[in-house]
């Protein structure tokens, strides 16, 4: 196990050495719990790592918490302006001296032992393994996803198949950085997805079947759950970026999606459709949502989103409470990549 003496990470002589691990944390508005994802990380173990929290304009006390803890690992980066969870990772991506990059969700906590047990496996994994973490469970004991990953590094097949038979739900991922070589995180607001499609087909990961965090639920500002003030309007701000980013996976993985993935390209050609509705562009919607009900005639939902999505975008954010409406917008963006992407 990497036991902070010399490696891949050191400076010449005479220069600080880079730490081990980088952990990027994105918050946004999260006073209420960003100190205890913090304290998660100094509470650990293995200590050769720094952490970066990059607040993503938040209007709370996110940022006195933050400031209250006097850890020298902790640099604190602010955006002047709110630009999104894959914004705030990049942000922290690009200031991060690791070898290998984490992320953790403000409203996450690492389990003790997390980063000894990732460090063991940069360790043992081969060299065409660019991303390793391992598994998430909800503060309530359930797991973040419905089915373990396949055992030992998988690559770009495998990892669609894990996704399309409900797997790749939240999980605590870590990238090693020339991953970042070709690809940056979005930032147009678009989530992971896309992202982690990319990067799958530039090395294998690795993603252990040990539980290393645990992801709280009890903020009012999660994706899946919004509820916090000015919901509509991130909603409606949010759409357009998804809905390129929708359509920007169809087109560059459409053949390698309908082959090992078809009922995840199924979700993404009726993501597309609701998020050009949401983003008013009415035919684009209409053409996506066609599209998928070729490929699966039946699904009434679809005529219904596409009625009421022809009306307008805040015609369709209004009808959020109706029940049909809130299940399609649930299970559209419960079915999403990583982690690694829980909320911020």
């Amino acid at each position: 196990m990497h036991s902070g003496g010399l490696g891949e990470g050191d400076a010449p002589q005479g220069q600080p050495r880079c730490p081990w691990f980088s952990v990027v944390v994105p918050v946004w508005n999260r006073s209420d719990c960003v100190r205890r994802a913090l304290d998660s990380v100094f509470a650990q173990d293995f200590q050769d790592y720094e952490v970066i929290a990059v607040d993503d304009a938040s209007d709370d006390d996110s940022v006195a918490v933050m400031q209250s803890c006097r850890d020298p690992r902790l640099r604190i980066i602010r955006h002047p302006e709110n630009r999104g969870v894959c914004a705030s990772r990049g942000t922290g991506t690009l200031a991060a001296k690791g070898e290998w990059i984490g992320y953790l969700d403000s409203d996450w906590v690492l389990e003790a032992g997390a980063l000894g047990h990732l460090a063991s496996m940069t360790e043992r994994a081969p060299n065409d393994v660019g991303i390793i973490g391992g598994l998430v469970r909800f503060d309530s004991g359930a797991m973040t996803s419905a089915v373990l990953p396949p055992e030992g590094p998988f690559g770009f097949v495998e990892y669609l198949h894990w996704i399309d038979t409900g797997g790749a739900g939240d999980y605590l991922a870590c990238f090693h950085r020339r991953m970042f070589q070709q690809y940056a995180w979005p930032t147009d607001r678009r989530l992971e997805s896309g992202f982690m499609l990319q990067v799958s087909v530039e090395g294998r990961r690795w993603i252990d079947r040990t539980v290393l965090a645990v992801e709280f639920t009890q903020s009012a500002n999660r994706l899946t759950v919004d509820s916090a003030p000015g919901w509509r309007e991130r909603r409606l701000a949010m759409a357009p970026a998804l809905a390129q980013d929708a359509e920007d996976m169809i087109a560059r993985f459409g053949a390698d999606l309908r082959t090992h993935a078809p009922l995840w390209y199924q979700d993404l050609l009726e993501s597309a459709a609701l998020r050009h509705f949401l983003s008013g562009h009415r035919w684009k919607g209409l053409r996506f949502a066609c599209r998928a009900w070729c490929r699966r005639p039946g699904r009434v939902h679809l005529i219904g989103v596409s009625i009421v999505g022809l009306l307008g975008p805040r015609f369709l954010v209004a009808c959020r409470q109706v029940r049909w409406v809130h299940a399609i917008f649930l299970q559209l963006i419960r079915r999403r990549d990583h982690r690694g992407d829980g909320r911020t």
